[in-house]
């Protein structure tokens, strides 16, 4: 079977999800599996997740190996900012700067 998926958080969490929001479809697709205990509880789901996982066989991002789907979305919206930021600052000198810096950094602290 092949999966695909772009979560980027733990995976004992996203499976916990599923189980617990699509038990019908779980049931579909995995009774058939050797020893699949069904969707809940989910402790027992994961259980048997953590014994028959093999992990993955292969993996492509086109954002390099450390950017996940929401450092990609956060770094789309800093550009505008950044743009800005950088027009605004240009020829002052490095007391303005900084103060600017610090207030610029502040305002996308979520997007850093």
């Amino acid at each position: 079977m092949v999966f695909e998926t772009n979560w980027s958080g733990a995976w004992e969490s996203y499976i916990a999800d599923l189980g617990r929001i699509m038990p019908w479809q779980w049931r579909s697709i995995w009774s058939g599996a050797e020893r699949f205990p069904g969707p809940l509880p989910v402790t027992d789901l994961l259980s048997w997740v953590d014994v028959y996982d093999h992990g993955a066989d292969h993996f492509y991002t086109g954002y390099g190996n450390r950017a996940t789907t929401q450092t990609v979305s956060r770094a789309l919206a800093l550009r505008p900012r950044l743009t800005r930021f950088i027009r605004e600052v240009d020829g002052l000198g490095p007391d303005e700067f900084g103060r600017r810096w610090r207030r610029f950094t502040t305002e996308v602290q979520d997007l850093i």
